[in-house]
């Protein structure tokens, strides 16, 4: 995970008890017919700003950006992801929609 050096300000990589505890939450959050429930991800890092955490696709390495809820039950429309093939995807994401603390 030495691409998450990348990432700027507001973006936190996770070590292991942080990402255990947002792999739970995703867990929570997921409704058997929600397209991230077959999937093993394991969350790397999160913002500061907002409840968005990056999720690492353990199968093919994509990344997940995740929007969390935080809710007590799950709902099958969230929570809302958007997938990128690689880091720099999504770090040109994050720029252009302004997920990163401007300097």
């Amino acid at each position: 995970m030495n691409e998450l050096h990348r990432l700027r300000e507001s973006w936190v990589p996770l070590g292991d008890p942080a990402a255990k505890r947002f792999n739970e939450q995703l867990r929570l959050e997921l409704t058997d017919s929600h397209p991230l429930c077959t999937l093993t991800l394991c969350a790397a890092a999160r913002s500061e700003a907002s409840d968005d955490v990056l999720y690492r696709n353990l199968f093919n390495q994509e990344w997940v950006l995740v929007h969390l809820t935080w809710a007590q039950t799950a709902n099958a429309d969230y929570p809302k992801y958007r997938t990128f093939n690689t880091i720099e995807e999504f770090i040109t994401y994050a720029e252009a929609h302004q997920l990163f603390n401007e300097e």
